[in-house]
């Protein structure tokens, strides 16, 4: 991962990599790729018939993913509109809390999480990775997009708002993907028969999905080559990343241990989960609304900050 943002940023600062390639390269990512792959993955999950997804883990570690995504963008509209000083220092505006409330929520389940779990945790490591990727494709996903419509319409009046965000998530290629893979699993429920897409096109999309995340990584350092050096000064970097690494794991330990408890490992997986990084792709996402140098700032910060607290939790899991 290290090394791809390393090669991003050394080619766009050797002038290979232009800010107008990095966005078409951007819109590649979130238009084709990243859709190919959720086709792709949601066909496997449908089609396994989702072997090892528990309901409490969706309640408990989906229901305190939920909460946190809410309560970020609430926050962060409040900053924003109702404090117009505190907009200018903390560089914050309402069209970025959709963005702040998912860099809080969502994950990086597959490239950090699920390798620490595959160790520490092997037994519910298969389990933890595909209720995650339920969770944050089936669930977080469509909130986040709802959600980033309505605030780009908020102009319009609450009805024709929740209107256009609705109609532009039905127009989203990241929300068919899912649909689209999910049908022969539901033709299979309803009919009684085994249904299921041909392997030739699921084989397909893997490979186009693969990628996604490669492509992204390098975008992500272009991005920062573009930008000033990143850190923690600026509140606006450091807010996302406080939901992040505090806020979700805080939440979903709650949830786990005490409000809906879970057996000893889930619960232990959910909270390593939880500390992983905002999810790789993040800035691809923010390029719809200029955002990308700031969430690619906040990637960044976010994974090192993780891997070091990671680590740690891992050692106090392991004695545990």
């Amino acid at each position: 991962m290290i090394l791809l943002l390393a090669l991003g940023w050394g080619l766009a600062r050797a002038g290979i990599l232009s800010a107008p390639t990095l966005t078409v390269l951007g819109n590649f990512v979130v238009s084709i790729s990243l859709p190919a792959m959720l086709f792709a993955a949601v066909a496997a999950l449908a089609q396994g018939g989702f072997r090892g997804a528990d309901p409490r883990y969706f309640i408990a570690y989906g229901g305190a993913s939920v909460l946190v995504f809410g309560l970020m963008l609430m926050l962060s509209v409040a900053l924003a509109q109702r404090h117009p000083a505190g907009r200018r220092s903390l560089g914050m505006t309402p069209s970025m809390a959709p963005y702040v409330g998912v860099a809080s929520a969502g994950p990086n389940s597959a490239f950090i999480a699920f390798p620490i779990l595959a160790v520490l945790l092997p037994d519910v490591a298969n389990s933890i990775l595909v209720m995650n990727l339920i969770i944050e494709n089936v669930l977080l996903l469509p909130l986040f997009l709802l959600s980033l419509n309505f605030m780009e319409n908020r102009g319009h009046g609450l009805l024709h708002g929740l209107r256009l965000s609705v109609q532009r998530l039905l127009r989203s290629p990241l929300i068919w993907a899912i649909v689209l893979a999910a049908i022969p699993a539901a033709g299979s429920e309803l009919m009684g028969v085994a249904l299921a897409w041909p392997s030739g096109l699921v084989r397909a999309s893997q490979l186009l999905g693969q990628a996604s995340i490669g492509i992204a990584l390098v975008c992500i350092g272009g991005n920062l080559a573009q930008s000033s050096a990143p850190g923690v000064a600026s509140l606006a970097r450091a807010w996302p990343i406080l939901g992040k690494l505090v806020l979700h794991p805080l939440a979903v330990g709650l949830a786990v241990f005490w409000a809906y408890p879970l057996p000893s490992d889930l619960a232990k997986a959910a909270v390593l989960a939880a500390l992983s990084p905002t999810f790789s792709v993040f800035p691809m996402f923010a390029q719809q609304s200029g955002l990308q140098i700031w969430a690619s700032q906040v990637l960044l910060i976010s994974t090192l900050l993780s891997l070091a607290m990671l680590s740690v939790a891992s050692s106090i899991i392991a004695t545990m």
